[in-house]
């Protein structure tokens, strides 16, 4: 919430017109929604470093996995930005609604994002 918290919050300045009840109904989800991938992520990350702190495997998957990104992007195979801007598009039309439950899921969008 500390990175991105205030850029939404300035953002969000049109539903303080509706008042802060509305306000409010539109920054939790979003950022519930973020929270929410966060977590998910470093879970996911979690589980498979500690999968991998065996001291045989750290070696080898290191070097698998560097060797990994250097073919994908060798080969072109990198996503580059075509799905940032489709993750970018798709967060900016449900944050255009203005409803806790597209809020929640531009905010789900935005965490997937490096900085929405």
């Amino acid at each position: 919430m500390g990175m991105c918290g205030p850029l939404v919050l300035m953002a969000q300045g049109p539903s303080l017109k509706r008042g802060w009840s509305a306000f409010w109904m539109s920054t939790l989800p979003y950022h519930g929604g973020r929270v929410s991938v966060y977590t998910l992520l470093a879970a996911a990350v979690g589980g498979l470093l500690d999968a991998a702190t065996l001291p045989s495997w750290q070696g080898p998957i290191s070097i698998g996995a560097g060797l990994f990104l250097l073919l994908v992007y060798a080969l072109g195979l990198a996503p580059s930005f075509r799905l940032g801007a489709r993750l970018t598009l798709w967060s900016n039309q449900q944050f255009s609604k203005q409803r806790p439950g597209s809020m929640w899921v531009a905010g789900a969008l935005n965490g997937l994002l490096p900085c929405g």
